[in-house]
């Protein structure tokens, strides 16, 4: 194993191993070469903030944040909406 991408997914999977197991993550599984695919899903997002109760002012807020970051891509806006999220 000298690849740095092998490195990379043994970390990869303590990380999902500790999400699943010590804060109860579900784990959607591996979709790195599904169609489509995004860092964030805007859809799950918005369930899972309508089932905890935000109010739509707080979703609509989410999703468009999300939608700035997927045209960005920049670690510096993710990091300012997992701020929003967290102390929403």
């Amino acid at each position: 194993m000298g690849n740095v991408g092998d490195i990379e997914r043994i970390t990869q999977n303590r990380v999902v191993k500790l999400f699943k197991e010590k804060l109860d993550y579900t784990y959607l599984g591996n979709w790195e070469d599904r169609s489509g695919n995004s860092n964030i899903e805007e859809k799950l997002l918005t369930n899972h903030l309508t089932k905890k109760g935000y109010s739509q002012a707080h979703i609509t807020a989410s999703s468009i944040l999300a939608q700035v970051a997927k045209s960005w891509r920049k670690k510096v806006v993710c990091v300012q909406i997992q701020y929003v999220c967290l102390t929403i």
